[in-house]
């Protein structure tokens, strides 16, 4: 019996240790060493060095993009250069010249909280890849809705959708185009709203040329 009720209180012993906190009734506590003013430093201007190279080859696809005039590209290729110069002449500096952690915090959560482009350039290159993807497949079927109707055939319900898809690319790139950091940072709200206004006519687009692409390859 004496046997069974040590057993027993050892159990409850292990139990309640377990259910202790750490740092209770005595116990020893594990401390993480707390990172170098050095590590932190480093790790900052890593995070500068990937936004950077982020926007630089946001910068490079905008250019590529076929569906939007120079004049559209002018402003975000722009805002683009602004940014990095910002990142590289005001940002990074404090980072590197800060002298209390509390002062390099405060630089290093200045990248993450003041910069808002990744919420208007990174949609602006993507909805741009698909508005130039989808022109592509425009022209591609506009030059055989064209063929059909020079052989004779009534190509009226595939030249209302080639006009249909036009519209909705049309509006796609002119919402694209006004984005920018400055009406982020006034309305993100009314960003948003933009981003899915796009996302709408996007989709609108596709649909209707991938309609009129099963109308002129029904087997396919």
């Amino acid at each position: 019996m004496k046997r069974t009720i040590r057993i027993a209180t050892a159990a409850v012993a292990a139990a309640v240790a377990l259910a202790v906190p750490a740092g209770a009734a005595g116990a020893s506590v594990t401390r993480v060493p707390r990172r170098t003013m050095a590590a932190v430093r480093h790790e900052c201007n890593r995070k500068i060095d990937n936004r950077v190279a982020t926007l630089a080859n946001l910068e490079a696809r905008i250019s590529a993009t076929r569906r939007l005039s120079e004049a559209q590209k002018a402003p975000m290729i722009a805002g683009i250069n602004e940014t990095i110069a910002v990142l590289n002449g005001m940002y990074r500096p404090a980072v590197n010249t800060a002298t209390t952690r509390a002062a390099l915090a405060q630089a290093c959560s200045s990248i993450f909280v003041d910069l808002r482009i990744f919420a208007v350039y990174a949609p602006q290159v993507r909805y741009s890849a698909m508005v130039d993807a989808l022109g592509n497949f425009s022209d591609s079927l506009s030059a055989q809705v064209a063929a059909a109707h020079d052989g004779g055939a009534d190509t009226t319900e595939e030249e209302a959708l080639l006009a249909s898809a036009g519209a909705r690319l049309q509006d796609a790139t002119a919402k694209i185009a006004s984005v920018s950091p400055e009406s982020f940072n006034a309305d993100p709200a009314g960003t948003r709203a933009t981003w899915d206004a796009v996302h709408a006519d996007v989709a609108g687009a596709f649909v209707d040329l991938l309609t009129l692409h099963r109308m002129l390859h029904p087997a396919a």
